[in-house]
């Protein structure tokens, strides 16, 4: 007979590999080596995946595109406002004496040294008229490449904020394909087998990055809640009895009781299974 406390550790032990080994290699313990030795020939896993691990992976991807997204807009607040504070003290520095303007003589008509015709035609020497043109400043009166150089640095800091603001929306707003499923699987008929015709279009369609991961932490939630539960625990009244248990992707490899397309599990999935 099957003892009580031995599935309630293989329950325990899957849930407790998932956090301790959800970011690296699964390795497996001697109570994982008891428990293959003891049901594997027994162990039947249900075909679909809980998806734990995916919704905790792009969970954390959203959290960090967030995260890094509101880090750059503080950084390019502090820039904005270091390149305004720097902007408004340039005009201090502004020295009209600085400005070196010019007179350029121009020639702009003559007058008759001896007497002229009657046609007023100038009969002896003329002497040109002069008028002065000024010339544009020589100098720069204000710091104008200093001035430039803060308004580019505000306008950058600007565009980035923009830039990451759009990062914070987008996960919220922007729809896309799920990250969890791929076209091939959503135009094949094994999606309609696994989620019906509603739930495979609701699984498939474009929606925000939010959306998705909403949608599948249900579909996880309910997937652990109809595994687990106090009625699909060992009962030490019972000699015949079937028992559902958890067991995550890489525990599920290592027990060799995956079918070979299940084996292409996302790695802190899980899988439901039943000891018979």
């Amino acid at each position: 007979m099957k003892q009580s406390f031995l599935i309630f550790f293989a329950i325990s032990f899957a849930i407790l590999a998932y956090f301790l080994f959800g970011n690296g290699v699964f390795r497996a313990s001697p109570l994982a080596e008891a428990l293959a030795q003891e049901f594997s020939d027994e162990l039947v896993c249900q075909e679909k995946e809980i998806p734990v691990g995916e919704v905790v992976v792009q969970s954390g991807d959203l959290v960090r595109q967030v995260g890094n997204a509101l880090h750059s807009m503080r950084t390019n607040y502090l820039r904005q406002k270091t390149a305004v504070d720097k902007l408004l003290e340039l005009p201090d520095r502004c020295n009209v004496n600085a400005c070196r303007s010019s007179c350029t003589p121009e020639v702009v008509g003559s007058k008759c040294d001896g007497k002229t015709d009657e046609k007023g035609k100038c009969q002896g020497t003329s002497t040109p008229i002069y008028a002065c043109r000024a010339s544009a400043c020589a100098g720069s009166p204000c710091p104008t490449s200093e001035i430039q150089d803060q308004v580019a640095k505000i306008i950058a800091a600007h565009e980035s904020t923009v830039q990451a603001n759009g990062m914070i929306a987008a996960p919220f707003g922007e729809k896309i394909p799920s990250p969890f499923v791929t076209a091939e699987y959503c135009g094949s008929q094994q999606c309609a087998v696994d989620y019906g015709p509603f739930g495979c279009q609701q699984k498939c369609q474009k929606q925000p990055w939010r959306e998705h991961i909403l949608l599948n932490l249900k579909e996880a939630r309910q997937g652990l809640e109809a595994c687990v539960t106090p009625a699909n625990f060992y009962d030490t009244g019972e000699s015949e009895q079937d028992v559902d248990i958890l067991i995550s992707c890489q525990e599920a490899r290592f027990e060799k009781v995956l079918s070979e397309k299940q084996e292409q599990c996302f790695n802190n999935n899980f899988f439901c299974c039943t000891i018979r």
